[in-house]
């Protein structure tokens, strides 16, 4: 049982990790994610070569990694569906133009971060954080 839960410990965030980036939301907000293109979006959100090393490097018997890759899959795929559901409300909430701005900006600062310049490591979240906060008082009725 101890494998069981370390190894969905391992397993969950790389599965799920297309609900918490926000993608998957931006996607349903954009009206992108429908139902013809659900296994598109289901092979690229949950079957990412990431999700796939995670699960080949797990402890345990055979029994134990598949009970924990079916854990996983269901928690992951919940995770997904909530943030479509949260993604299609967005519009709502937020000014979607404001925040593809500020998302542009936080992957421009993540780039020359990768590209060597000197940026502290919250600046993209920060930049985001300032996104969301700016979108909800300039949103559009």
């Amino acid at each position: 049982m101890n494998h069981i839960i370390a190894n969905v410990k391992k397993v969950v965030p790389m599965l799920s990790l297309a609900a918490f980036d926000g993608h998957i939301a931006l996607l349903a907000a954009n009206g992108l994610f429908t139902i013809p293109l659900a296994p598109v979006h289901g092979l690229s959100a949950l079957a990412g070569p990431a999700a796939l090393f995670t699960a080949m490097t797990l402890s345990g018997t055979s029994k134990e990694k598949i009970v924990a890759g079916l854990i996983a899959g269901v928690i992951a795929t919940l995770a997904i569906i909530l943030a479509a559901l949260a993604g299609d409300k967005m519009h709502l909430f937020f000014n979607m133009r404001i925040l593809k701005i500020a998302g542009g900006l936080a992957i421009l600062t993540i780039s020359l971060m990768i590209f060597g310049l000197k940026i502290p490591s919250k600046t993209p979240l920060v930049m985001m954080m300032g996104g969301f906060m700016i979108s909800m008082i300039w949103r559009t009725q």
